[in-house]
């Protein structure tokens, strides 16, 4: 019975080597090599949108929020981006008033590293710096600013791409937010899941 439970044990351990041996080789031919995608250059231009969830860390606001952004990229190098974004994050105020409802919208301007891990995978960090403004009771197509302040950006991410030419992708973000609206400094969470092309002007006469 011993024997019988060690070939089984073993046979098992050989099965399970095979299918990963398998699913390494599946990966392996599904991408394709780096030599036959079109790669990111300097003077490339990316536009995208992403839409996702904010977590506000101020007593004065509600925990859960909405974010939406805008945003585009220069590519000084193949890894060093120029980025600017219009970021929008959307809640409730604790506290009982005429115009509960707020927009918190920062526009900011930065740079972000690129560190590629495979040829259609690559992580970012990207760090930005702009003026956060302060909309209560916020309507479509009316933006009454209430309150201004620096703004500083934080964010890390990665893009997935598609396509041999790997002009689009996307992209899931984590940002931190640090402004004083509100007459108090805080810092605030987001998650979002978005959408980019990338533009290369070099390539597309």
């Amino acid at each position: 019975m011993r024997r019988v439970r060690c070939n089984g044990a073993a046979a098992v351990r050989a099965d399970t080597r095979t299918r990963a041996l398998v699913i390494l080789l599946a990966l392996g031919v599904l991408t394709p090599p780096a030599w036959a995608q079109e790669s990111v250059r300097k003077g490339d231009v990316e536009v995208g949108m992403d839409i996702g969830w904010t977590g506000f860390h101020s007593p004065l606001i509600t925990p859960n929020g909405s974010r939406l952004s805008a945003y585009g990229g220069y590519f000084l190098t193949r890894g060093i981006e120029l980025v600017a974004d219009i970021t929008c994050l959307g809640g409730d105020e604790r506290a009982p008033t005429g115009s509960p409802t707020f927009t918190m919208c920062t526009g900011s301007l930065g740079g972000a590293l690129h560190v590629p891990v495979r040829p259609n995978l690559v992580p970012y960090a990207r760090l930005s710096v702009g003026q956060a403004q302060l909309d209560r009771g916020a309507q479509a197509g009316v933006f009454d600013i209430e309150d201004r302040s620096a703004a500083l950006h934080v964010a890390v991410g990665s893009r997935i791409a598609f396509g041999k030419r790997r002009r689009v992708a996307v992209r899931v973000d984590a940002l931190w937010t640090r402004n004083g609206l509100f007459d108090h400094w805080a810092t605030h969470t987001s998650l979002a899941l978005g959408v980019i092309y990338r533009i290369a002007p070099s390539r597309e006469q």
